[in-house]
Formats: structure tokens, C-alpha cells, sequence
């Protein structure tokens, strides 16, 4: 079980995400799984997170847009770290976040 779950709800898939993706990635924190709800995006939110390696990543796809919270929501769900931060699709972390929140 990791230790701390990343929660990113995407609606559209476009270059903030990709950044958002990489920042998890580059964390300095270890023990990170990626969870990331596909909003109704039709599965391009998968492609967008094949190429973040040395992550733990999980998709979770809705057929249909639930808005922010219903896709967050369906994404807790997904996930099973001790804790859960939050990333926005159009966000970035900085390296030490999640080692500072830990």
C-alpha cells in the first residue's frame, strides 16, 4: 500500500495535464501511487499518463463528465494510500509537496 494516493480529476485533455502528470512523477516523496479520473474524456487521459514512469498510476474512466466533485469522488474510491492529496489537472507540485504534507 502506498503511502500516499494523488487524486487528479481530468475533464479534457490538454498541455496542463501533462505538466500536472509530470510533477507528480518528480516528486521527491517516494511512496506515491497516481490516481487520475478520466471525466468523460473518452480514454485520452490513459494516453496522457502512459509515458510518467516510476509512478504508480491508476485510471479511473466515467463514461459521462460527473463535474469536479462527482469525479473526485469516484476516484476516492481508487485509491489506497494512508493519505490523499489532491492535484488539480491544471496544476503543478512543487518537488517537495508531498514530503512537506507527509
Amino acid at each position: 500500500m502506498p503511502r500516499v494516493s494523488v487524486l487528479v480529476v481530468a475533464h479534457r485533455v490538454d498541455r496542463f495535464l501533462r505538466l500536472a502528470l509530470e510533477s507528480v512523477r518528480d516528486q521527491r516523496y517516494p511512496d506515491v501511487e497516481l490516481v487520475v479520473v478520466d471525466n468523460g474524456s473518452g480514454g485520452a487521459v490513459a494516453a496522457a499518463i502512459d509515458d510518467i514512469a516510476r509512478v504508480r498510476a491508476r485510471v479511473v474512466s466515467l463514461a459521462e463528465n460527473r463535474g469536479p466533485i462527482g469525479g473526485a469522488i469516484a476516484g476516492v474510491d481508487a485509491c489506497a494510500g494512508e493519505f490523499l492529496a489532491r492535484l488539480d489537472a491544471d496544476d503543478v507540485a512543487l518537488p517537495d509537496r508531498l514530503a512537506v504534507q507527509v
